[in-house]
C-alpha cells in the first residue's frame, strides 16, 4: 500500500471516473485502474464498483475511505512540514498565524523586532489553528496564534478576547447605526464563520435569548473570507472589526459594534525550542504589546 494508490482511490470517489482521477494525478487511466487493482488484491476486498466508466464505493469502499484520506493528509502534512523546514532553517524565528493576524498584527511587530534585532530573520506562515497548534508543539513554529479553547491538554498560552461586530457595505441599511442588535439584523442575511465555532455558537445564543432566528446565508472558516463574502454581496458579516476591516484594506466596509457583545477568543503560544530564546521571547513580548494596543489587555488566568 502506498500513497500513490491511495490518492487513485480518493480521487476515484471524489471525481467519479477513473480517468478523471488520472488526470489530475497526471497518469493513464490505465494505471490508475492498476493501482486500485493492486490496493484491492492486497486488501483482501472490492473499494469500488465500476460501470460504464463511472465509480461507486462498495460499502467496504466508503468506510476505508476515511482511513486514506487521513493517510494522505498526514503524509501531505509531513511534506508540508519539511518543506517548512528546508526552506525556514531553525536558526530563524518561525511565527505561525491566522491569516488576518498575518497581515496586520504580525507585520508590526516584525517591523519592531527587527530595529533589536536586525540580523535575525523571521518567516511568518499564515496557517489553520489546527497546524498552527501542531506546528507550535512540535518546535516546528516559536510562535503561534490559535483560537481557544483549544483541546485541553496541548499546552497553555496568553489569551486575548476580540468582540466581534457586523460588517457590510458602506450603503448598506444598518450603516445608519451606531450599534446593531439581534432585532436590527434579524431581516438581513447573514455570513459568518462555520457553526461549530464558538463565536458563531455565541452569536446563536444571543439572537436565541432575543426570541429571534437570524437566517444565515453562508458560512466560512476564516474572517477575511466572511469579510469579503460581505463584500461582494449583501450579507451582513460577524468579525472582527476595526483590525481586521483595515486589514482587508476595504475602504467601502463599514463596521458597527453588536450588542450584547460576542467575543472571539485566540491564544498566544510559544514553543519549548531551546535555540533563539532571547529573541523568540523577545518577538514573544512584541507580539503581546501589539495585541494589547489592539485588543485590549489579555485574559486573567483563572
Amino acid at each position: 500500500m502506498n500513497e500513490k494508490q491511495l490518492r487513485a482511490f480518493k480521487l476515484a470517489i471524489e471525481t467519479g471516473t477513473l480517468a478523471q482521477a488520472a488526470r489530475l494525478m497526471h497518469v493513464s487511466a490505465p494505471a490508475v485502474s492498476q493501482m486500485l487493482t493492486a490496493l484491492e488484491e492486497e486488501l483482501g476486498f472490492s473499494l469500488l464498483h465500476r460501470r460504464q466508466g463511472q465509480v461507486t464505493p462498495t460499502p467496504h469502499g466508503l468506510y476505508f475511505l476515511r482511513a486514506a484520506e487521513q493517510a494522505v493528509s498526514a503524509l501531505e502534512s509531513a511534506r508540508e512540514t519539511g518543506q517548512m523546514l528546508r526552506t525556514n532553517p531553525l536558526g530563524q524565528i518561525r511565527v505561525s498565524v491566522s491569516a488576518g493576524m498575518s497581515l496586520r498584527i504580525v507585520p508590526r511587530v516584525v517591523a519592531r523586532f527587527r530595529q533589536d534585532y536586525p540580523a535575525c530573520q523571521v518567516s511568518v506562515q499564515a496557517r489553520t489553528s489546527p497546524r498552527t497548534l501542531d506546528l507550535v508543539l512540535h518546535q516546528v513554529a516559536d510562535i503561534g496564534i490559535v483560537d481557544a479553547p483549544f483541546q485541553e491538554g496541548r499546552g497553555d498560552g496568553i489569551s486575548f478576547r476580540i468582540p466581534l461586530g457586523c460588517v457590510f457595505r458602506e450603503d448598506h441599511p444598518l450603516a445608519a447605526l451606531e450599534t446593531v442588535t439581534p432585532a436590527d439584523a434579524a431581516p438581513y442575511q447573514l455570513v459568518t464563520l462555520s457553526g461549530n465555532l464558538k463565536p458563531t455558537q455565541s452569536l446563536l445564543a444571543a439572537f436565541g435569548e432575543a426570541g429571534l432566528a437570524p437566517s444565515l446565508a453562508a458560512e466560512c472558516n476564516l474572517f477575511s473570507s466572511v469579510i469579503a463574502t460581505a463584500l461582494y454581496s449583501d450579507l451582513v458579516g460577524f468579525a472582527p472589526g476595526q483590525s481586521e476591516s483595515h486589514t482587508m484594506d476595504l475602504p467601502d466596509m463599514a463596521f458597527r459594534p453588536f450588542e450584547p457583545p460576542v467575543f472571539y477568543e485566540c491564544t498566544v503560544l510559544e514553543s519549548e525550542a531551546k535555540d533563539l530564546v532571547t529573541e523568540r521571547k523577545r518577538f514573544m513580548q512584541l507580539l503581546l504589546e501589539e495585541l494589547s494596543k489592539e485588543y485590549g489587555p489579555p485574559v486573567p488566568e483563572l
